[in-house]
């Protein structure tokens, strides 16, 4: 991953963990496409590809940068 002044460059296969809280936040501000189930996040899409239930309930989700948003 590299940076380019403040704005991150994703590249595929790059992987960040997100919050249930914020993914839900990315889903009601129509950030999601049902049609590839990726979230859209700075111009770039992302899956989910695994969920981890802490032990004190909170829930992270990892997800996958999977190309750039074109659309």
């Amino acid at each position: 991953m590299k940076k380019t002044g403040n704005i991150q460059n994703w590249n595929e296969g790059d992987k960040k963990e997100i919050t249930e809280k914020e993914l839900k936040a990315l889903y009601e501000n129509g950030l999601y496409d049902s049609y590839d189930k990726t979230y859209i996040i700075n111009g770039f899409k992302w899956k989910v590809v695994s969920k981890v239930v802490n032990p004190d309930s909170r829930v992270t989700y990892t997800l996958e940068c999977v190309g750039i948003d074109e659309g």
